[in-house]
């Protein structure tokens, strides 16, 4: 499955207010939202040089979009390209989970998510089999911490890994779709 490139429609209002529709596309893939404001600056800028009314461009709407999910323009494109920055580290169906499970969420005060995609990768703790989610969650606790190391190893096999599990889905941990993230 190819990735489809992500891509922003832009027209300038300026021209709009006079009746000519004056747009272009910009690709938004592997940008960040510096490169993506300054190349937008520079298109505003030339249609302001290149005018004869001597007016300038500096207002725009969004006319279109490929490939942006239509929830995340509510946030503008920033909210995008530090979505598609998130999803590089952490792929977009784990993404989805945390955005959902609301780990990460958009803030409109600071303009950013509330973890940067370094951030919310500590806080990931894996892709677990849907269907089984508490045991193998719980498994992997004692896999990683040597929950069990203490306790004789006649005795380990009476642990019962599904209850803790549950226990830990309950207070430390939250899940969708066998995404399983830390609480915050």
């Amino acid at each position: 499955m190819n990735k489809q490139n992500a891509r922003v429609c832009y027209n300038s209002l300026t021209d709009y207010s006079k009746g000519n529709l004056v747009f272009k596309w910009f690709d938004l893939d592997g940008k960040t939202s510096e490169e993506h404001s300054e190349e937008l600056a520079e298109w505003l800028a030339e249609l302001t040089d290149n005018s004869k009314d001597g007016e300038l461009r500096e207002e725009w709407e969004i006319a279109d979009t490929e490939n942006v999910p239509h929830d995340l323009l509510n946030f503008g494109v920033d909210a995008f390209i530090q979505y598609q920055e998130h999803v590089d580290v952490i792929g977009k169906d784990a993404l989805d989970a945390a955005l959902s499970l609301g780990v990460l969420y958009w803030d409109q005060n600071l303009n950013e998510y509330n973890h940067t995609p370094e951030e919310l990768i500590c806080l990931y703790m894996g892709s677990f089999d849907s269907w089984d989610v508490p045991k193998q969650l719980a498994e992997f606790i004692d896999d990683n911490s040597g929950l069990l190391d203490d306790m004789p190893e006649h005795l380990q096999a009476y642990f019962d890994f599904e209850s803790y599990g549950r226990d830990l889905l309950t207070d430390t941990y939250c899940e969708e779709n066998g995404h399983v993230f830390q609480r915050v």
